[in-house]
């Protein structure tokens, strides 16, 4: 079997998700064949051709800025030396708003500067939203806090 042209999306995370378990351990380098077990169709390929695949994978993970490799050793293989910062907030994507100010408590401070505005909203139902809309704040609901800004926006863009 010759090997696919294109890189395979599931592998790239499969390959990143079994980075996040070494993760765990130390020192967390791991070899191109740690992930040859992840390439559906590695006996098809044969080890040189499935090495020579999953290396293709892992240098767009460091040309990505996921992770940091070794050079290419003789028999195909490449030290993973580390996961950046990168990949750690593609792992725990919480991590990307560290150090940074969050912009919810502004964005809610102008969803409720501009109800008050309208006038057509039930001060009953206003209410209602803005008591919703910090709940799932606090209660870390995201997609709830995304409907509920969505539903506020469109009740605003058509006048109340």
């Amino acid at each position: 079997m010759t090997m696919p042209q294109n890189l395979d999306k599931t592998l790239l995370l499969s390959v990143l998700h079994r980075l996040g378990e070494f993760r765990a351990q130390y020192p967390n380098l791991s070899m191109t064949d740690s992930y040859i077990d992840l390439i559906p169709q590695r006996e098809e390929l044969g080890e040189e051709q499935a090495l020579y695949y999953m290396a293709r994978h892992l240098r767009f993970l460091e040309q990505e800025g996921f992770v940091e490799l070794s050079d290419t050793s003789l028999d195909g293989n490449q030290i993973v030396k580390r996961i950046t910062s990168k990949g750690e907030m593609f792992l725990q994507p919480e991590l990307a708003e560290f150090g940074q100010e969050s912009l919810l408590p502004e964005i809610i401070k102008n969803l409720e500067e501009r109800l008050g505005h309208v006038i057509t909203i039930p001060e009953q139902e206003r209410s209602g939203m803005l008591y919703n809309l910090r709940k799932s704040v606090v209660d870390v609901a995201p997609r709830v806090a995304a409907e509920l800004i969505a539903t506020i926006l469109l009740r605003l863009n058509q006048g109340g």
